[in-house]
Order: structure tokens, then C-alpha cells, then sequence
């Protein structure tokens, strides 16, 4: 029986690996997105890194190595601010 070495059929949980590659960190998947497609990513469907929600891929969440869902990231920006403001 052949090994299967592509991509398996499932939405993928996207993260930034150091030499700039998207790839996917579920089990047994092997995916990646070439430097030359990552562009194209904006739009495409992964699994959110806080929550496990899938969602739509957007630019801002593109900027992150494990990128969030638009709720997740919201929530954590607020986080963030409260405690900038509380000087801590």
C-alpha cells in the first residue's frame, strides 16, 4: 500500500515557520504553501489557534505566526491595552 505524503483533506491549522513558510500543524499533515503562493493565502480557510474555530484567513491575521480568528484577536488586543493601561 503507497504512503500518502501530500496534503490530507481537512481545513489546515496554519502557522509561520521561520524560513517564512506556511504549513500546516495538525497531525500526519505534511501541507505547506510555497513562498511563491503564500500571497494568495488572504481568503483561504484555517483552524484558529485560540479558540480551534475555523475561519477565513485575513491580511491581519496573516501577520501572525499562529494566526487567530477576528474574535481571538479582539480579545486579545483588548487584554493587551487594558494591561498597557494599568502600566503592567
Amino acid at each position: 500500500m503507497a504512503r500518502r505524503t501530500g496534503a490530507k483533506n481537512h481545513t489546515h491549522r496554519y502557522y509561520k515557520m521561520p524560513n517564512g513558510l506556511w504549513a500546516c500543524n495538525l497531525d500526519d499533515c505534511t501541507h505547506y504553501m510555497p513562498k511563491n503562493v503564500a500571497s494568495r493565502m488572504n481568503g483561504m480557510k484555517s483552524i484558529c489557534w485560540t479558540c480551534g474555530d475555523e475561519f477565513q484567513l485575513t491580511i491581519d491575521a496573516l501577520e501572525e505566526i499562529k494566526p487567530q480568528c477576528d474574535d481571538c484577536r479582539v480579545k486579545v488586543s483588548g487584554i493587551t491595552e487594558f494591561l498597557s493601561q494599568k502600566g503592567l
